[in-house]
């Protein structure tokens, strides 16, 4: 096994392990850290199709919560529309373009949740600005896989309860990330290479999921997510090197 792919399982347990504590992070945290010496183009295939089960898993857990009418009339429209046109983008850009673009996003999205962190922020937003923000999340997981903190930020004060609002959001995952795993198959981006290490990570998905949920309630989530997105915004600062 390589030192590579040794580096993306510690971090791919980190990341779940954050996913189970927090309930947010396992794309962006893996994205983010492992683009620091892998290219962009390579671990995006694989962290979306480790998403699909663990997605999959938690929405048949929680399909009772899931608001079924608010995505097919507000979000799905927007959030597959602009992930249609970040994967149809994705390879006409190199790792070089996409590393310091992606190292910015992160800065952005960082500063912006510790904002909301620091004030408390679930203000609705205005309807053209929600709307803009889906669609922007949309862009960036076609792109990245990671448009997850920015749907947070457009659904907060969409007024469904924690629970409904976990739910909805995996049930988004779970549409887009199956849909851009069959576009990526059907691309032919999935090497031998990728699928050797994608079946490799998996089981390392679930430890992080098992560590995760027995640390759930002995960890502050609002200091957790702070370090987090402290952790982001210097990995995202480091990409724009």
């Amino acid at each position: 096994m390589s030192l590579s792919l040794l580096g993306l399982g510690l971090i791919v347990l980190f990341a779940y392990t954050t996913q189970a504590v927090a309930g947010f992070g396992s794309t962006v945290i893996t994205v983010t850290l492992a683009a620091l010496w892998l290219p962009i183009p390579w671990i995006m295939p694989i962290v979306v199709a480790l998403n699909v089960p663990f997605s999959g898993w938690l929405v048949w857990q929680e399909r009772r919560f899931v608001d079924w009418r608010l995505l097919r009339r507000q979000v799905l429209p927007l959030m597959i529309a602009g992930t249609a046109a970040g994967a149809l983008l994705a390879p006409l850009l190199t790792n070089a373009a996409l590393r310091p673009a992606y190292g910015a996003l992160i800065v952005g999205l960082s500063l912006l949740d510790l904002w909301r962190l620091r004030h408390r922020h679930h203000a609705r937003f205005a309807a053209p600005v929600r709307a803009t923000m889906l669609l922007g999340s949309g862009l960036i997981q076609g792109l990245y896989a990671s448009g997850g903190p920015l749907l947070a930020a457009a659904m907060a004060g969409s007024g469904l309860a924690k629970s409904g609002l976990r739910a909805t959001m995996l049930a988004v995952w779970l549409i887009l990330n199956s849909g851009l795993t069959v576009w990526l198959l059907a691309a032919d981006r999935y090497s031998p290479e990728l699928r050797s290490a994608t079946a490799w990570l998996f089981p390392v998905t679930v430890l992080g999921l098992i560590i995760g949920n027995r640390l759930h309630h002995r960890i502050d989530e609002h200091h957790y997510r702070l370090v987090i997105d402290l952790v982001l915004l210097f990995a995202g600062l480091a990409l724009l090197r």
